[in-house]
């Protein structure tokens, strides 16, 4: 949405300058100048109509190329996000993607929440909970989220409060 509202200022933008110059020829009397914008209105027109052209057909050629994204990223995507805990280069891949795009997760933070990234020997919980949140696959379905959702890296955002001292100093 930030991409299709800067590209609708500008072309707004664009629109407003060929106003004026068709404001500025309309009022030119001296003849050979006259002539001069005479022609710059014609590309002036043109441009307004280019711009007006331009500003229709972005919004749905937009959406096609961030739906057409979505689905060829989308399922790789969550495809690393479900080894993020397993291979390094899965978590720094990751975490460079989320921290480049501002983003967290393919829809939002709760596709952490329904992915099992976290294997259970990485927490510390008690054992009591192991059977609410253990997956047939061996990870855990918790609520928790990576560093790299945070805003800050600070605070109580993020996995690494819940990591078992081997599995924490190994994600830093």
């Amino acid at each position: 949405d930030k991409l299709y509202y800067n590209l609708t200022l500008l072309g707004v933008l664009l629109l407003m300058l060929a106003a004026s110059c068709w404001k500025l020829n309309r009022n030119t009397t001296f003849q050979p100048l006259h002539q001069t914008l005479r022609r710059s209105h014609i590309m002036w027109c043109l441009l307004m109509v280019l711009s007006l052209v331009y500003v229709i057909i972005q919004k749905p050629l937009l959406h096609y190329l961030m739906s057409s994204v979505e689905t060829e990223i989308g399922p790789r995507y969550q495809h690393g996000a479900s080894r993020y805990m397993d291979l390094s280069e899965w978590q720094s891949a990751v975490d460079r993607i989320q921290s480049f795009l501002e983003c967290c997760g393919v829809e939002g933070y709760t596709d952490w929440y329904t992915s099992t990234w976290i294997p259970i020997s990485a927490l510390k919980i008690d054992s009591s909970l192991y059977s609410k949140v253990m997956q047939p696959n061996g990870k855990l379905l918790v609520p928790l989220v990576p560093s790299s959702c945070c805003r800050s890296q600070g605070g109580e955002c993020g996995h690494r409060g819940w990591l078992t001292e081997s599995n924490r100093s190994w994600s830093n």
